[in-house]
């Protein structure tokens, strides 16, 4: 008898290994047994002189069990006889085997009685063992004592006969009925423990409900285990479940002896083994005994029958290489519905898990209680493809199953010899792949652990970045195989899909009702056990309250009132809840602002205008800052490059200028408010409109509008009295918006009450700060698709009058030849509209005014380049007409755009010459020589007056009318390294940049001279933006600085401007949507002494 044989298979080789010394009686072993013992012989290891005892009794091995193996590299504890390393495991396996893993590398190994285990905690090694060389590991480990019907599950069958029953499974589909009969019991169950308000154990609850569904959807028979525990298929599974490995019994016939006495260990007596297994092959046999007396569509869909349907048929099945082989929570899981009985236990534990770190972070579940109400609002009750929609429940589970793995390690048997990435891999070993320590392996999960007390296992609380770990994103950034909740490869959990559904449609249904909260019976940290799967010592006790009380009772005469308080207090809730839960997003991108008030965001910081409140904000915050105009985020940019990425570069992401959610026809048709698609067509068709061409044919309405002025100024010379030039300039740029815009003759210079006067100023009287419009900026979604229907009487008249003034003049020119129709701007567009095939692409667009013929072509190059990256050829190709709404609302684009920007522009304009007798001079000297040269001011000529349009150039810098514009943010975007948020508002503050002191010296001071060509070329073109940037510039830019420099030309020809007591210095200004002076410009007006005519 031997009792000492050198082996240390799993130990790296030594030299001072020799052959074995052999102590005791017995004879000196033959040639053929004196090689190497097994590997599975190895007893007790001496690490430091690596080598083995053999004690005990039994024979030598012979020569055709044990052939000669070179040793393996893999460190591990030194065992002992018989047991192996088994006692490490006496509290389960879920702690020692990370502490194996830290003490003998990624790659360990441990003795289970006998058998050798190789641990592998490497996820590049996990994937070849799991997936690219599964034909060597393609078999769960197995006890030799399983007994029918045991043997014959899918666990424990192996090689073809596990790849025949997998496959004809595979194809069988969800069980959503059966799954919501257990789930309302359960739901009537939990409405008992939120009505007594007592603590309970819900891990318990749970493990009832996961064993009606078993029983319903495996055994095809109906159990209420939830209100009546004690039905005799509750007994016997759960004495199924009462499995310990450290039973006496189990010891004795542990790997150590299983060579020996398998074969006995199935025939050995055991009364309770047989009572269990003779209830359940009885129950079933009955149940396949009646389906088959019943007619087919007779028969219960549960597991089941889909079983015994494929069984019938034979010859649906799915190939191996079909077989999905990874998986994490989601709809992409595996195709096949096998439950085994152990899902009870691995799905309650999961539901349990999940409601426990649910109620210690109620932020959490407040957030999926809010995704559940929302898909609600969709469905009525979860099923199979809805509840796929619930990312943020997906993201829960992910975390919940990461965090506290059912399933924490699994194994493969070693088949074959094998070596992966270098490491050798000893054949008839086990293989064991620690999910519960990859899942909380700090290299690849950021802070998983966090110790809370000496002695218990370290867990996070509920690291609950969600949205970091488990969002597609990262998810697609991590590696596969260190989140393995199901197992990996061909032969991953087959009851993955089902698992899954039941978790949850319970989880819907419960935080739909209710919310799940501590108490003082909760245990934090928890006291886990693991043994074949992880799970609780001691339950998990919390308490469940009511969302909305579904019960009667609680709506009775005496005890309505409460509840109507306490409702009154939840709306009041949620009602703050709404109205600040967005003031986060610019923190989180970190962009600084002011801090916001309920519903209104910042807006009374605005009450008095934007302009002044504008760059007082970016002085504070910075040159990206941001702020809320009710609940919509606002983000500021006054920095001149990144400018430049936004309005065109990067003009794909931000194609939309910010639009009211009210607004009617015909004003949602007008160019402003246009989108995407809708605004490239129109545009493309109006560009043609405004070319030099077009605007040479508006210059006799122009001059018709002007003459009416120089009337009305020769009168106010004639009398020397002050009086408000920009109530002046307003009547005249009305009548150029009539006649170009309307096609009617409209005198308003002489006729204030007309009609068409009476209608456009009626437009214009809008403020912010009207109760009903802070009412709308408060609640945008709720109150913006009603507002079309509010009745506004106002809104009704004027668009009313205007739809009726023009469709009147389109009636009227469409039965006029066309050499008879009056040539204004009304009359392109139907031009436009009937040919239908001049339009100008996108790229054609001019991006920016006013910054030179070569700048301006580098960025419409850059614009072309961001659009077209976007944009289908089929899609740029394409042509169409305007409908007669679009060319009604280009109209009004003329009414909102041109009115006040025009009329303001040439008042501040003249209110800076008087204030600057010295540039007036010079202006009448540069239009004095005009004269000698033209007979009257036309589009082409007035392109010679240099210091006009520095004139011009430098008023709009002072006093830009368009003193801010928006654009919407259509993605997530990051530019110049700053995050911009998708949903944002993008505010390009014009004003701000225009008396920028690091581009404006002296910026308050009117000097012409900033816009000589020299001095443009050495400047950012992006800190001057009077007509906005980008292809979504201001399509009328051409035609208001024609009508601009007619009538200063003809102004400045006959007169000269004057202060008077009445002109403010300086200026008072408003600002809401353009910007204007308050209370008007007072002057007075003198007829030049050397005006010479000719005649």
């Amino acid at each position: 008898m031997n009792i000492g044989i050198q082996c240390d298979c799993l130990a790296p080789p030594r030299s001072d290994q020799v052959k074995a010394r052999h102590l005791g009686f017995g004879k000196q072993p033959r040639s053929d047994q004196g090689k190497a013992p097994r590997l599975w012989e190895t007893a007790q290891i001496r690490p430091r002189q690596g080598k083995a005892r053999y004690l005990g009794f039994g024979k030598q091995p012979r020569s055709d069990q044990g052939k000669a193996r070179q040793e393996c590299g893999i460190r591990h504890p030194k065992p002992m006889p018989f047991l192996g390393n088994m006692f490490l495991f006496r509290e389960g396996f879920f702690k020692p085997v990370p502490d194996l893993i830290k003490t003998y590398g990624r790659v360990c190994g441990y003795y289970l009685g006998r058998r050798p285990v190789v641990v592998i905690a490497d996820p590049d090694m996990l994937k070849e063992v799991l997936v690219r060389d599964f034909s060597n590991f393609p078999n769960r480990n197995s006890f030799r004592f399983a007994t029918k019907p045991m043997s014959d599950c899918l666990l424990v069958l192996k090689n073809d006969e596990w790849k025949r029953v997998r496959s004809i499974l595979t194809p069988s589909f969800s069980m959503v009925p059966l799954i919501n009969t257990a789930t309302n019991a359960l739901m009537d169950n939990l409405n008992v423990y939120a009505e007594s308000n007592e603590a309970f154990d819900i891990h318990k609850c749970f493990g009832y409900f996961t064993m009606d569904v078993i029983a319903s959807v495996a055994f095809g028979t109906q159990v209420d285990s939830q209100n009546n525990p004690d039905d005799p298929f509750v007994h016997h599974a759960q004495m199924f479940l009462s499995l310990s490995v450290f039973r006496p019994i189990k010891l004795f016939f542990s790997d150590c002896l299983s060579s020996y006495f398998g074969a006995f260990c199935k025939t050995y007596p055991k009364q309770r083994r047989d009572q269990m297994n003779h209830f359940f092959i009885s129950t079933i046999h009955k149940i396949i005994m009646q389906r088959e007396e019943q007619p087919p569509e007779q028969r219960r869909r549960d597991f089941l029958q889909l079983m015994l349907d494929a069984r019938r048929r034979g010859d649906e099945s799915v190939p191996l290489e079909h077989l999905e082989v990874h998986s994490e929570v989601g709809p992409q899981t595996s195709t096949s519905l096998n439950k085994e009985v152990t899902g009870v236990s691995r799905s309650s534990n999961t539901l349990a898990f999940t409601c426990y770190l649910l109620a210690l972070h109620p932020e959490c579940q407040r957030r999926l209680q809010e995704e559940v109400d929302d898909f609600y609002t969709r469905h009525e009750s979860p099923d199979y493809t809805n509840v796929q929609e619930l990312k943020y429940l997906e993201m829960v589970i992910s975390e919940a199953l990461r965090m506290y793995p059912p399933g924490f390690r699994f194994v493969r048997v070693i088949e074959h010899e094998s070596v992966v990435n270098g490491q050798r891999l000893p054949k008839g070993a086990w293989l064991e792949i620690p999910a519960g320590f990859l899942h909380h392996d700090p290299e690849h999960w950021p802070e998983p652990h966090k110790f809370i007390q000496r002695g218990q296992i370290p867990f996070t609380l509920f690291h609950f970045c969600l949205y970091v770990l488990f969002t597609p994103e990262a998810k697609a950034n991590r590696h596969p195989f260190v989140y393995l909740p199901f197992g990996a490869g061909p032969r991953n959990c087959v009851g993955m899909r089902l698992a899954l559904l039941e978790i949850k449609i319970a989880l819907v249904n419960l935080f739909h009702r209710f919310s799940v909260v501590t108490c003082a019976e909760t245990k934090v940290p928890l006291e886990l056990k693991s043994s074949s799967t992880l799970g609780l010592k001691n339950g998990i006790y919390v308490k469940v309250k009511f969302l909305m009380d579904f019960s009667n009772g609680l709506f009775t005469d005496n005890g309505g009132w409460p509840v109507t308080f306490g409702l009154f207090l939840i709306f009041l809730s949620l009602l703050y809840w709404y109205s600040v839960y967005p003031f986060s997003v610019l923190s989180e991108c970190g962009i600084r602002h002011p801090k916001p008030i309920p519903f209104l965001g910042n807006l009374f910081l605005f009450r008095e205008g934007f302009f002044k409140p504008m760059s007082d904000l970016i002085k504070t915050y910075g040159r990206v800052c941001g702020y809320y105009l009710g609940r919509r985020p606002v983000v500021v940019i006054a920095d001149p490059d990144m400018l430049k990425e936004v309005l065109v570069r990067d003009f794909s992401n931000f194609p939309n200028r910010n639009s009211f959610r009210f607004a009617t026809k015909p004003m949602s048709d007008c160019l402003l408010l246009l989108k995407d698609d809708e605004w490239k067509r129109v545009r493309s068709i109006l560009t043609p409109s405004f070319s030099a061409a077009k605007m040479k044919e508006m210059v006799p309405l122009i001059n018709t509008a002007t003459n009416a002025l120089m009337d009305n100024l020769n009168v106010y010379a004639e009398s020397n009295e002050a009086f408000d030039i920009h109530k002046c300039f307003g009547c005249f740029t009305m009548d150029v918006i009539a006649s170009v815009a309307f096609g009617t003759q409209v005198d308003s210079q002489n006729n204030p009450d007309d009609p068409f006067v009476h209608h456009a100023q009626m437009f214009f009287s809008f403020s912010f700060f009207r109760p009903i419009m802070l009412f709308f900026i408060a609640f945008p979604l709720i109150l913006g698709p009603f507002a079309r229907l509010i009745p506004n009487k106002r809104r009704d008249q004027m668009n009313h009058f205007f739809i009726n003034t023009i469709h009147k003049i389109i009636m009227q020119r469409e039965e006029q030849p066309p050499e008879q129709r009056r040539r204004d701007f009304l009359q392109l567009m139907l031009d436009a509209r009937s040919r239908g095939d001049e339009s100008v692409p996108l790229e054609h667009f001019e991006v920016r005014s006013d910054v030179g013929p070569q700048t301006s072509t580098s960025l419409n190059k850059e614009s072309n380049r961001s659009q077209s990256a976007q944009e289908p050829s089929s899609r740029r190709s394409h042509r169409k007409t305007m409908s007669e709404d679009e060319v009604i609302g280009q109209a009004f684009v003329f009414l909102l755009a041109g009115y006040e920007t025009s009329s303001n522009t040439l008042a501040f304009t003249c209110y800076l010459l008087a204030l600057h007798p010295e540039c007036q001079r010079r202006l009448q000297e540069e239009v004095d020589d005009f004269y000698t040269r033209h007979e009257s001011a036309d589009y082409t000529n007035v392109q010679e007056l240099k210091y006009l349009d520095m004139v011009i150039s430098e008023a709009l810098r002072m006093y830009p009318p368009g003193f801010r514009f928006a654009r919407d943010i259509e993605h997530d975007s990051v530019v110049n390294g700053q995050r911009l948020p998708k949903g944002a508002w993008l505010e390009i503050p014009a004003g701000f940049l225009h008396h920028d002191p690091e581009h404006w010296p002296e910026p308050h001071k009117f000097i012409p001279e900033r816009f000589t060509p020299e001095a443009k070329a050495n400047r950012h073109p992006f800190v001057y933006l009077p007509f906005g940037a980008g292809p979504r510039n201001c399509v009328g830019m051409r035609l208001a600085q024609l009508e601009i420099k007619i009538a200063l030309v003809n102004l400045f020809h006959r007169f000269s401007i004057v202060t008077c007591a009445e002109t403010k210095v300086p200026l008072e200004l408003k600002s809401s949507s353009t910007l204007g002076p308050k209370n008007g410009i007072y002057v007075k007006i003198t007829k030049r002494e050397s005006l010479q005519i000719s005649t």
